[in-house]
């Protein structure tokens, strides 16, 4: 049995960290960041993200979607306006750009560019003082709001 494809979309093999999940080497742990096409734009180490890029803290109340508990937590990580182009060059000027964040499970969250690039979005290494673990969504969640995405791996510029 074949399975089903759209067009030519394969997806790519897991990560050398998504396959080792939940035990994620961190050192393996690396941030791609590609257009829709999947040509390379960059790729961020987690260690230059924690130690190049500024740290920014933020609090934020979140409802669990699976259980409704609501919790508030501190955030610490790096603004995603600090790492992408506040432009995408050849991109359609009829509409706005997306920015999809895809986690080593394959679920994607897009926000529109404009969105993704304001103060508040940020990629979060840390949750309360200490580093974030997979259980809780790390090594990289997307935070934004009272929203989130976990076990971010690549940034699809669209």
């Amino acid at each position: 049995l074949e399975p089903f494809r759209i067009g030519k979309f394969e997806p790519d093999p897991p990560s050398t960290a998504a396959q080792a999940w939940p035990d994620v080497n961190l050192d393996a742990v690396q941030l791609r960041v590609e257009r829709a096409d999947g040509s390379h734009v960059m790729t961020f180490s987690l260690k230059e993200l924690r130690t190049s890029y500024p740290r920014r803290t933020k609090v934020v109340t979140h409802k669990c979607t699976s259980t409704g508990n609501t919790k508030t937590q501190e955030w610490t990580g790096v603004r995603v306006s600090d790492l992408l182009p506040s432009r995408l060059d050849g991109a359609a000027e009829s509409f706005e750009p997306l920015v999809t964040f895809v986690g080593m499970d394959g679920f994607g969250y897009s926000l529109l560019l404009a969105r993704a690039m304001k103060e508040d979005v940020i990629l979060a290494y840390e949750q309360n003082g200490e580093a974030l673990d997979t259980e809780h969504g790390g090594p990289l969640r997307l935070v934004k709001d009272g929203q989130h995405a976990k076990w971010i791996e690549t940034v699809i510029l669209e």
